[in-house]
């Protein structure tokens, strides 16, 4: 998995190392450190995320408690999203009778 310096990622989102470390001390962004080398590394993911905190703070104006709550809520729902997925590929490997119903339950009264 390919990764970035934290003077790339500082480059790429136009903000000071300073801005950077304090979303890595309140645990909001957690990046890599490779054996031995001691400097983090930021991968893709890493960059989204503090691109989405930048936009949070730049453009929403949200105080850091506020951005907290708003990144846990964010989290909970990337995890959400990810179980709904698993679910759905555990749905389709069963047979097709079992699937209709599943279907079926889900559309039907009580479900939806």
């Amino acid at each position: 998995m390919p990764t970035i310096t934290r003077r790339q990622l500082c480059e790429e989102l136009h903000v000071e190392t300073a801005r950077i470390d304090v979303w890595i001390s309140a645990g909001w962004i957690r990046p890599v450190v490779a054996e031995g080398e001691g400097a983090p590394r930021f991968t893709a993911a890493d960059a989204a995320r503090a691109a989405f905190l930048l936009s949070l703070e730049r453009d929403m104006a949200l105080d850091a408690e506020t951005m907290g709550t708003m990144l846990s809520l964010v989290d909970q729902i990337h995890g959400l999203r990810a179980e709904l997925m698993r679910l759905g590929r555990a749905v389709e490997a069963q047979p097709e009778p079992v699937r209709r119903q599943i279907l079926e339950r889900y559309s039907g009264p009580g479900g939806r």
